[in-house]
């Protein structure tokens, strides 16, 4: 009996050592590359990152390597074409300023974008009256900004994740096509028509509606969760009623209604002759 407990342990020591095996070499270095471009030393990141690139012995390593390279902002020319090992000082020095600059712009998108969100979702705001229906508090001023902002992120050139982000945010409200000048004319003339206030009105409810069935939708179990539920199933099916009443005709409405389905059911009338 010992000999076999001894001989089914050390058939574990393999499958043990694999599981705490630690990450290749390569993909630590592209994870340090990450680290240090985040904290802004591209210097630092750069000739790691190559190395990855002309060095790696996995096509998936290379890859991600190139991937990061490509957000740093080279060109897949230039990540073809360059060595930072033998560039001249001055041509270091040179795409060294050039990559810190759009480092920096990006941030500053990426600060943009989370501030004109936040504005319009408060610019925009739901709410329970004391009679139970729903108001929906507009801040048109604060609006506009936030369509500003949004605009020029998404019509940038640059070509970044906040420009596509501030793309899918406006696409969600009902902007792109020729809307998108129709809107950019009427911020510059500092007025917002009625009917582009209902659809953006429209889109932040159906934008807070989603917040509360993934509220509805947690599994755990503790007190702070089931209350967080609770609340999302009475606010929630009192904001799907005003849609309902309010925007029933409404493109993003019907566009929005097959992931509806839980509000059908929450808001459905009860039988009152059921017996318990």
């Amino acid at each position: 009996m010992h000999r076999i407990v001894v001989a089914a342990i050390l058939a574990l020591v393999p499958l043990l050592c694999v599981s705490a095996e630690v990450q290749p070499a390569d993909e630590v270095t592209v994870k340090e590359a990450q680290l240090l471009a985040e904290v802004g030393d591209l210097k630092g990141a750069l000739p790691l990152l190559f190395r990855v690139l002309r060095q790696g012995p996995s096509e998936e390593v290379r890859s991600d390597a190139r991937e990061h390279l490509q957000e740093l902002g080279l060109t897949a020319q230039e990540i073809f074409q360059l060595d930072p090992a033998t560039l001249k000082p001055e041509d270091a020095e040179k795409l060294y300023a050039r990559l810190v600059s759009a480092h920096a712009q990006r941030k500053r998108d990426e600060l943009d974008l989370e501030y004109a969100r936040d504005l319009l979702h408060a610019a925009i705001a739901p709410r329970a009256t004391s009679a139970g229906e729903i108001q929906v508090d507009v801040q048109p001023k604060d609006v506009a900004k936030a369509l500003e902002l949004l605009l020029n992120l998404a019509l940038s050139d640059k070509g970044h994740e906040s420009s596509r982000k501030a793309q899918k945010t406006l696409e969600e409200m009902g902007i792109a096509g020729p809307k998108v000048d129709l809107v950019r004319k009427e911020i510059v003339e500092g007025k917002l028509s009625p009917q582009f206030q209902d659809e953006m009105v429209c889109a932040a409810c159906l934008h807070r509606l989603e917040k509360y069935r993934e509220w509805v939708d947690e599994q755990d179990q503790d007190a702070e969760h089931l209350l967080r539920r609770r609340v999302a199933q009475r606010a929630g099916g009192a904001l799907f009623k005003f849609l309902q009443k309010q925007y029933a005709q409404s493109p993003q409405f019907k566009q929005a209604a097959p992931q509806l389905s839980i509000w059908v059911e929450q808001t459905a009338p009860r039988r009152v002759d059921e017996k318990f």
